[in-house]
């Protein structure tokens, strides 16, 4: 079953949901997509972006879609 987000959430709040959602460490899902913890930390707190590719890597893992995830707010 695919996770649904509220629009007025940032993505990195959308990501953080989708990974406690999961039942997954920030360390687990930084390992999978082959980046540091730090950097992962960073993608949660909107200090980055991932790129297109992880961020595909990451709806894959944490069972759920890349527009969920990347959708501007409304």
């Amino acid at each position: 079953m695919k996770k649904k987000f509220t629009p007025s959430e940032t993505f990195g709040a959308r990501l953080r949901q989708a990974r406690l959602a999961a039942g997954l460490t920030q360390a687990a899902v930084a390992a999978h997509i082959c980046v540091d913890r730090s950097t992962y930390t960073k993608y949660e707190l909107g200090l980055v972006e991932p790129s297109l590719v992880t961020a595909y890597h990451l709806s894959r893992l944490l069972d759920t879609t890349l527009d969920d995830l990347l959708r501007p707010e409304r």
